[in-house]
């Protein structure tokens, strides 16, 4: 039997790779934290470029950076909506995307000055 070899692979240029996708992310949250972009605006983007950094955003991450919501919170309000705490933005489906899109936007309307 033929032994196979594993590929090749360029360890610092994964190393560099890795390290961009998270400063992408940390960035996304930075501008959901000081309210330069809004969750809902960061979900439309992950679902609509799948390799974007918003996509490969956590959604605990993503509910965590929103003000005055901690990470005991948004644990417990990702199991009441029944959406994994390990779920990425991208990975949602379709019922879960309205779950969350639905659940920002009534946050949002709340929030909003009259």
């Amino acid at each position: 039997m033929p032994r196979l070899d594993p590929p090749e692979v360029d360890r610092a240029a994964a190393s560099r790779a890795a390290v961009a996708a998270r400063r992408a992310r940390a960035e996304v949250k930075r501008s959901i934290a000081e309210k330069r972009r809004s969750p809902l605006d960061v979900l439309e983007s992950g679902w609509s470029m799948p390799g974007s950094a918003e996509a490969t955003l956590r959604v605990r991450e993503l509910v965590s950076s929103v003000p005055g919501l901690g990470p005991v919170r948004s644990l417990r309000i990702l199991a009441d909506l029944g959406i994994s705490e390990s779920k990425r933005v991208g990975g949602l489906g379709v019922r879960q995307r309205g779950i969350l899109h639905d659940w920002f936007s009534h946050r949002e309307r709340r929030e909003s000055p009259p």
